[in-house]
């Protein structure tokens, strides 16, 4: 300890250390914190643009059908082909986005159910349209099941939609939580830092004046000394004179 408080500046590189280990160790749990709350909210835009598509193809598979329905030509089942290859697809990463999510999972299931039972829709009212004419299959599109179905389905995606936006407010708000730890533990490192290395220099400015003044010291100590040896081993006498002309 004695040796220490001689060597401020050994103790300062000490604090100065420590306090970076410490910052450092404390900044990467708060930035791993942070990259985990970002990932998630990632993750939650994307199970909500997954939504939107699914529900984009049905839509675009329903209009499809329509068109045909209506007038019989081929071309609108070009876009009706398209949608319905497209819907499963959607549909299982879909699935597999909101795996961590037993809520979403539960709509999940509802949801294929929809699914499956509108595109048999789809198809039965086309392949009436192909065998039978547009009046068969205007006539199960009266009923009101294949629209039905469709509300059923938009229910379900609007439900989902509500959820990732909750779960996604309040992934938000901890993302920003930890945003301003992060922030105040980096000004309050810093302002450790500084304090600690304002103390130091001054703590080393001391130490570097009292030496001095004991450096000072020991050599006038010595000086007289020596003198004093000088005039007791002298066989001559010996006058001192002040600065002033006095005889002393």
């Amino acid at each position: 300890m004695k040796n220490l408080k001689g060597r401020p500046h050994i103790v300062l590189v000490g604090l100065v250390v420590l306090i970076l280990v410490a910052e450092s160790a404390l900044f990467y749990s708060i930035w791993a914190s942070f990259s985990v709350s970002e990932q998630w909210s990632i993750h939650t835009h994307e199970v909500l643009e997954k939504i939107e598509s699914f529900l984009s193809e049905m839509k675009d598979a329903e209009t499809g059908q329509r068109g045909y329905l209506l007038t019989g030509k081929d071309q609108y089942l070009e876009p009706y082909g398209t949608a319905v290859q497209a819907i499963p697809v959607q549909f299982e990463e879909l699935r597999k986005l909101t795996s961590d999510n037993p809520s979403q999972q539960s709509r999940i299931k509802t949801l294929r159910a929809l699914m499956t039972a509108k595109l048999a829709e789809l198809m039965e009212t086309i392949e009436l349209r192909r065998t039978r004419g547009a009046g068969q299959a205007l006539e199960v599109v009266s009923t009101g099941r294949g629209q039905q179905i469709m509300d059923q389905i938009r229910v379900v995606i609007q439900e989902m939609k509500a959820d990732e936006l909750s779960l996604l407010d309040r992934r938000n708000q901890t993302r920003l939580a930890t945003a301003r730890v992060l922030i105040l533990t980096m000004a309050s490192g810093v302002a450790l830092l500084l304090v600690v290395l304002v103390a130091g220099s001054r703590a080393i400015d001391r130490s570097s004046t009292a030496r001095a003044l004991a450096e000072a010291a020991e050599r006038t100590e010595r000086e007289r000394r020596h003198a004093r040896s000088l005039i007791e081993a002298s066989l001559d006498p010996l006058v001192t004179i002040s600065p002033g002309g006095r005889i002393t």
